[in-house]
């Protein structure tokens, strides 16, 4: 969704920003698909920057290295907060 396109002609028009499958090579959306994508993206900069760029839409963002990627990739790889705290120390 482009909110400032659809706060100038006051209705939301949703696109379709790209599918999981094909832009990241998983199988399936699984939870261990997804796992491992999360995984990969600890290892990968070009993984982490083509998921990252998705969660925000598509649009551009800063750069998000260092401990703004650890600190995503943590959150993104644990549910609980004890297990989050490990990951970014």
């Amino acid at each position: 969704m482009d909110l400032a396109h659809a706060n100038k002609v006051g209705k939301i028009e949703w696109k379709h920003l790209y599918s999981a499958k094909s832009a990241y090579g998983i199988p399936d959306a699984s939870a261990k698909s997804l796992h491992e994508l999360a995984k990969q993206m600890q290892k990968d900069d070009a993984t982490f920057k083509k998921v990252y760029s998705h969660v925000k839409g598509g649009y551009p963002m800063g750069s998000c290295e260092g401990s703004c990627k650890k600190h995503f990739v943590c959150s993104v790889l644990h549910a609980y907060i004890d297990e989050y705290d490990k990951c970014i120390a």
